[in-house]
């Protein structure tokens, strides 16, 4: 549809293709015939001013009923600081995004419960709680120099937090296409936003897990806060990498969807989120050390006991794995974008 056709239905869109100079339009009424000049500047009944300084400048703003009005209305006014006044850096337009995606995605999945976010909370709390119970029934009140609540929230708590980025990143798309036909949203935006929300939420939730256990009377001391920050960092990284390939599969092929939660519930019991490697035969330790998450949890329990072992473990490792991981994810990601959007 031409613009002059946009134009004779009485609707103004707010991105229009380029008007050259001479173009012919229609107003609100589709009587009046107008022919548009680079010096031409358009008013909307919000005020806001479109101006065609330059032949072919894009329109922006533009609500119902524009009119032109006349070169000489606007001697003597600045028309290069119009055009600037409509123009955005692309980070504040990335940071606007951003923002906006952040405000919905909270509000969608906490504003309709009572509690909100303390459900974030809740959730590792319980089957923190209940490992708890267990290791108690058995007599056993340390593991490696590290109470109970410290082991166990460094084990489960981001056990979870790998799985809820995987889960999170495969509905990124479905939940956000409708928001894809505004051209500054990108796909990789609805992705970064849930991932920034699920970091920012696991990490406060271990903080606070860690510190109601000290508050409760436990001994927790932070060995290494630096290396603890360094760790979360590499299974951010990695859990994202992990959750672009399995969103770009579970996009293309719904039938991969039902299948990647049954093979991410096995890791549960293979990642060391509720043991130490060190309590396992000698016979099983090679086969579990190649999962780069048991890596990632025996690393964090370091950063509380100086004398926690960790000779089995190795961070290059772990760095290797998130490398690969994130390159694949954002190969996988660059290579169907576009089919991500039309299928």
């Amino acid at each position: 549809m031409s613009f002059c056709e946009k134009q004779k239905t009485g609707s103004c869109y707010r991105w229009l293709p380029r008007i050259k100079s001479g173009e012919c339009s229609r107003d609100y009424y589709g009587k009046t015939r107008y022919h548009f000049h680079s010096t031409d500047v358009f008013y909307c009944k919000s005020g806001i001013k479109c101006p065609f300084i330059k032949t072919g400048i894009t329109v922006q703003y533009f609500s119902t009923r524009c009119f032109p009005l006349p070169p000489w209305f606007f001697w003597g006014v600045d028309k290069t600081t119009m055009t600037t006044m409509l123009q955005r850096t692309p980070w504040q337009i990335q940071k606007a995004v951003l923002h906006a995606l952040l405000a919905r995605e909270l509000k969608t999945r906490f504003g309709q419960y009572r509690l909100g976010i303390v459900w974030a909370l809740l959730e590792p709390l319980m089957s923190i709680s209940v490992f708890m119970g267990l290791y108690y029934f058995r007599g056993i009140a340390v593991i490696g120099g590290l109470v109970l609540p410290v082991f166990l929230a460094t084990g489960i708590a981001m056990f979870f937090y790998f799985r809820k980025v995987i889960s999170q990143c495969m509905g990124a798309v479905t939940a956000n296409r409708n928001l894809f036909i505004y051209r500054q949203v990108r796909v990789f935006d609805a992705f970064v936003c849930r991932f920034l929300m699920e970091m920012v939420i696991t990490f406060v939730v271990v903080v606070v897990i860690i510190t109601g256990a000290w508050w409760l009377g436990y001994h927790v001391t932070v060995v290494n806060s630096l290396k603890f920050l360094w760790v979360f960092a590499l299974l951010s990284l990695f859990s994202f990498g992990c959750g672009l390939v399995f969103a770009v599969f579970n996009t293309l092929y719904r039938e991969m969807g039902k299948f990647i939660p049954m093979l991410l519930r096995p890791l549960f019991f293979i990642s060391g989120t509720f043991f130490s490697i060190n309590d396992i035969p000698p016979s099983v330790q090679p086969l579990l050390l190649w999962n780069p998450l048991l890596h990632a949890f025996e690393l964090f329990r370091s950063c509380f006991s100086p004398h926690y072992n960790t000779s089995l473990v190795s961070m290059d490792y772990l760095m290797a794995c998130t490398l690969v991981a994130i390159t694949l994810g954002m190969l996988a990601y660059r290579a169907n974008w576009r089919k991500m959007l039309t299928v």
